[in-house]
């Protein structure tokens, strides 16, 4: 009896053990926020998480961290809905945006792997009377394929869609694809296979060849055969979003935090743009890819895929995934963007780490990357680049800093439109603020020397002299009369 309890009282005190070591672990990444540029002999700053949510106005975020194969931490933050009062929780749906495009295309692979597709035959077989391709000079010597539809290297245009608010009709698939809603007719461009060009309007030619090949209709397809095998039971491609599920949806907010009007946007472009879900969601792909490349023999599809997904096409871009190297380790992952959502998700090829995070404002790209650094920082997953390492040591005399004050008009004719490119330069300090009206932005910037500044967050560096200045060593300014 004695003994029984003394082992009931280990394993009490080794479960309070790990929990406050986790819960040390969450407070460190919620905290770590930092800049990709990090200095050398100088004050590198930590940011909150809520901090840095509210200087983007991203209203809600949610992330999922793998670890070691397993799903080791998810959370939510922030608001998910403002007009509902929700707030973002682990099981709270976001719009995946163009990370709608890996998961639809192993909807592809599948259809591949039960011998329904041949990735390397004219895509036209697969087509119907209902569409088919336009004609065009490009397809005279070169074919469409799925192989190239999936790696943008198909010719195809139309880049990305808008969606359709509320208030408008939502077209149909075939409405799409002939260019009836509110984005170009899809076709041929350029000729096949001669070189990458990113392309949603080429999945929506998968999401036509996936229908005509199953005999169901695309959402219906990808439930059956990728989400619900991937245990992904918080996902789905219908469009617009069923009513029983539109509770548990985060709204959309546009770049200043404001509720996007309806709610969100819906996008019939479902292989493209379609997916709801969430990061615990998109955690099981990863799971499920990485146990594949580690020797599961029963999984969603054969090895051999997996392993033709992840081989570089064109550009660094295998087939639905866009490919980068860490070290000696091979990363794959996708961002997301629709109006009022911006997500990214990466993980390793051949272990099993990787990182998901998911926002329900257009502002949230760098905070994404800022979330990533800390999430990857803190549990050692070495998944974003390692920092451009600056020097810190000069403190520049405030004489010198003075005289850099002022206006500076572009030399030459403005690059990005009509009328005078105008850059303003203020001091705060050691530190220089410069207001850009190109991108409506306000860019704080670090003396790294006395005339040479950097912006610390995405690497913006101004050089200096007295009558003018030197915007990422090619756009020359010249000092304007006070």
């Amino acid at each position: 009896m004695v003994r029984s309890t003394l082992f009931s009282l280990l394993i009490a005190l080794l479960f309070v053990s790990n929990a406050s070591g986790q819960t040390d672990l969450h407070k460190k990444a919620e905290s770590g926020l930092r800049f990709h540029y990090q200095l050398i002999d100088g004050q590198n700053e930590r940011f909150t998480l809520s901090e840095r949510m509210d200087y983007y106005n991203v209203p809600g975020l949610s992330f999922a961290v793998v670890k070691n194969g397993k799903l080791e931490w998810a959370n939510g933050y922030g608001i998910a809905d403002s007009e509902k009062g929700s707030k973002v929780t682990p099981q709270t749906l976001f719009q995946a945006g163009s990370i709608s495009k890996p998961i639809a295309a192993l909807g592809v692979l599948k259809l591949v792997a039960q011998g329904k597709l041949d990735m390397d035959t004219t895509v036209t077989i697969y087509l119907d009377s209902s569409w088919q391709l336009p004609e065009s000079k490009y397809l005279k010597k070169e074919n469409v394929t799925i192989r190239r539809l999936l790696s943008h290297t198909a010719g195809v245009n139309v880049h990305g869609f808008l969606g359709y608010s509320h208030d408008l009709q939502v077209p149909s698939l075939i409405d799409v694809l002939n260019g009836e809603g509110n984005s170009p007719a899809i076709e041929v461009t350029m000729k096949p296979g001669k070189q990458w060009k990113y392309s949603g309007g080429g999945y929506q030619i998968l999401q036509k060849v996936v229908e005509n090949v199953s005999g169901m209709a695309f959402d219906q397809f990808m439930k059956n055969e990728v989400l619900v095998p991937l245990g992904m039971k918080n996902s789905t491609y219908t469009q617009p979003i069923p009513e029983d599920l539109r509770s548990d949806c985060s709204a959309a907010y546009n770049e200043k935090g404001e509720y996007v009007e309806g709610g969100w946007n819906t996008y019939p472009e479902q292989a493209a743009a379609g997916l709801w879900t969430t990061p615990s969601d998109l955690a099981r792909y990863y799971l499920e890819m990485q146990a594949i490349m580690n020797g599961k023999q029963d999984g969603l599809i054969p090895k051999q895929l997996v392993e033709e997904m992840i081989t570089p096409i064109q550009n660094n871009w295998g087939l639905g995934v866009m490919l980068e190297n860490r070290g000696d380790s091979l990363v794959f992952g996708h961002g997301g963007k629709n109006i009022g959502f911006t997500n990214n998700m990466k993980g390793f090829a051949n272990h099993g780490d990787a990182l998901i995070v998911m926002t329900n404002g257009d502002r949230g790209f760098r905070l994404i990357n800022e979330v990533m650094r800390s999430l990857s920082d803190t549990y050692l997953l070495y998944l974003m680049e390692v920092d451009p390492v600056k020097t810190n040591k000069t403190v520049v005399p405030d004489d010198v800093l003075d005289q850099y004050v002022g206006s500076y008009k572009f030399k030459g004719k403005n690059p990005y439109g009509n009328g005078d490119y105008v850059i303003k330069v203020s001091r705060v300090n050691q530190r220089f603020m410069v207001n850009d009206p190109q991108d409506d932005k306000r860019y704080t910037m670090t003396a790294l020397s006395n005339s040479w500044f950097i912006n610390l967050e995405e690497g913006h560096q101004l050089r200096f002299d007295s009558k003018k200045v030197v915007l990422n060593g090619r756009l020359k300014f010249k000092k304007l009369k006070q």
